[in-house]
């Protein structure tokens, strides 16, 4: 150790401790050997002084020392921070300006929705909607616009893995082991013996895609889509009314007067951020011509607090589960007491509704009947330019279906069916994502018919109850694929964990609206070792050698790097290039649908809407 003290010391200007004010600190080499460090007390050192405590005690400047030491060591886990080399480009890309940044048109796929992607040097920051799609119109709810920090979230999966049933214990596995292992088992499965699970799809490729998939196994193979908080009631409703099972276009923006019956259209509807836009267009007035303004007026009658119900004119609390007596009571004051409509003359319309006296039910709720009159005068005055609309997550019980039925008899009474209900653009018919369809693929597991489950964008084992008995039935699976971008409840009961892309990772297409086509292009690169679901349907195609039908097993057999871009780009050369018309390339057609996010046919989408006739015998 030097002693010596330095000649011309100064101080220093920032110092840790006092003790660096004095020049003897400075002649000291040990001193000199911290200060050089990332950290003044190393790791072994700070054990050592932990260490000491039990046999020595420990002075209060040391105990801190030991204290921020730790913190060190917890912070940066005692290891020195990674180095990160910016490259600049070689060659750098002609659209990419640093700070500027890039927009691209895509649709998510979870709800159809058209988006316009913000992208900053090759890295997505921003979601917003597309302004050209005709559905929301450029606006997006903010959990779509969130989605974006799912694709920078630690938490999702990052490789394949293989887990076991017993142990619970997760193993690695490379794409190639998993390609050998479920192509093994899909070779050995019996006739009609695999399952597709998924939530509700909205890509024509996607479900064309899985159906040629699925027709190697024979006729017994099925996909199910599966949706927790669906609005089936209104496909049949719809089928039972007017014998077509599509949900409706509701025209918001055209309806003076909108009556809801536990209706949450503007909060947890589907489409609900363009029902929001179009009914918020008859909520403004201008100044200018405040005296001649109209402003639609909204009734709603709901068991539960929503947005829609907080944005109400008249709002009246009714029992969960009564929303069947209120459009019964609806339509026997319209109907029968105020005698307006053709129906008021139908004996078995009258008939159903004798019962239901809105005095009566009014009684039940603790309102007057009122509630009822008031309503059905400001329908029948907006004649054809009404809507009464009903179902939704917070109205669904055993008679969901039956309401669903007299509010299309009071939509059809008051002329709205072929004016603001639309059913004619509506989407084409889907099959059905209730539980029904849950139901017979418990019944099938149960059975011993599914040799091979692969489950895509669902969660079972949290979204069913316990009494559905999914759980004990998933485990007579031979085989159970969890296809997922992050580890859930229904992980704890598969056997192979597959990571999957991110939307904007991922090609795609959608369709929620008739003449309305979508496409979904990914942004950037796989961030993690995943795999989109629709490649690995074709990658398991190719390696099982399965007689896969149509486009599928053209594209399995020459896979390229981006094969389920190829499966997108060649379904659009088939459906729905041929209803652009005559003329121009399918290339210039292709480029154009992608820049702009979607094809319109304008054919389809500018009809003017049909109405339908209600079917009252039934």
């Amino acid at each position: 150790m030097d002693n010596q003290t330095p000649q011309n010391f100064v101080p220093p200007r920032h110092w840790l401790a006092p003790e660096e004010l004095n020049p003897a600190y400075w002649a000291d080499s040990r001193n000199l050997e911290k200060r050089g460090q990332e950290f003044h007390d190393k790791p072994v050192e700070s054990i050592a002084l932990i260490d000491k405590i039990d046999t020595q005690g420990l002075a209060r400047r040391e105990f801190l020392g030991i204290m921020g030491a730790s913190m060190a060591m917890a912070g940066f886990a005692c290891a020195r921070k990674p180095v990160h080399k910016i490259i600049p480009y070689v060659v750098k890309p002609d659209e990419v300006t640093p700070g500027v940044a890039n927009y691209y048109a895509s649709s998510d796929p979870e709800t159809g929705m058209g988006l316009l992607v913000k992208v900053r040097e090759g890295r997505p920051v921003k979601l917003e909607g597309n302004p050209d799609h005709p559905v929301n119109r450029g606006r997006l709810s903010a959990r779509q616009q969130s989605a974006v920090l799912d694709l920078y979230d630690p938490e999702r999966l990052q490789e394949p893995a293989s887990r076991s049933r017993t142990l619970g214990t997760q193993a690695k596995l490379g794409w190639k082991e998993v390609d050998t292992q479920v192509a093994a088992k899909l070779r050995s499965a019996g006739q009609g013996k695999v399952r597709i699970l998924s939530g509700a799809v909205h890509s024509d490729s996607t479900r064309r895609l899985t159906q040629e998939f699925l027709a190697a196994f024979g006729a017994g193979a099925q996909s199910v889509e599966f949706e927790p908080l669906s609005l089936d009631e209104i496909l049949e409703g719809q089928e039972a009314s007017y014998g077509t099972a599509v949900t409706p276009v509701y025209r918001f923006d055209a309806a003076e007067v909108v009556v809801s019956i536990g209706a949450d259209f503007l909060g947890t509807w589907p489409e609900s951020v363009g029902h929001a836009q179009q009914w918020a267009q008859l909520r403004k007035l201008e100044s200018k011509k405040a005296a001649s303004e109209k402003m639609s007026k909204l009734f709603v009658f709901e068991g539960v607090m929503s947005l829609t119900g907080a944005n109400a004119d008249v709002r009246t609390p009714v029992r969960p589960g009564d929303e069947l007596k209120v459009a019964m009571a609806l339509a026997h004051e319209l109907i029968i007491r105020q005698g307006r409509s053709r129906f008021a003359a139908d004996s078995a319309v009258r008939a159903a509704l004798e019962s239901y006296k809105p005095e009566a039910v009014a009684k039940e709720f603790g309102c007057t009947a009122a509630c009822f009159t008031q309503a059905a005068e400001a329908l029948w005055s907006a004649k054809g330019k009404g809507l009464v609309v009903a179902g939704g997550t917070q109205s669904k019980s055993e008679n969901a279906v039956a309401v669903q039925a007299v509010v299309n008899l009071l939509n059809s009474a008051l002329e709205n069916e072929g004016s603001t209900v639309d059913g004619t653009a509506a989407p084409v018919q889907r099959p059905s994502t209730g539980f029904g369809g849950m139901a017979k693929l418990i019944a099938d597991l149960n059975a011993g018919l599914v040799d091979v489950l692969i489950i895509h964008r669902a969660n079972p084992m949290y979204a069913l109850p316990a009494s559905a008995g999914f759980a004990q039935a998933v485990k007579k699976a031979g085989l159970v694929i969890q296809v997922t971008d992050r580890e859930n409840e229904t992980s704890a009961v598969a056997d192979m964990l597959l990571p999957d892309h991110h939307a904007l990772e991922n090609w795609g297409d959608a369709r929620i609206r008739k003449g309305v086509y979508s496409l979904q292009q990914p942004t950037l690169a796989p961030i993690f070792a995943s795999r989109s679901f629709q490649d690995s349907l074709l990658a398991w195609i190719g390696a099982a050698q399965l007689k896969a039908s149509g486009l599928a097993a053209r594209v399995a057999a020459a896979p390229a790097e981006n094969t389920w871009h190829d499966y997108v780009v060649a379904n659009w050369k088939e459906t729905v290039f041929p209803l652009a018309g005559a003329g121009g390339s399918f290339q210039t057609f292709w480029e154009t649908s992608l820049r702009d996010g979607l094809f319109v046919q304008k054919s389809v989408v500018g009809a003017k809407p049909q109405a339908r006739s209600f079917r009252s015998a039934s």
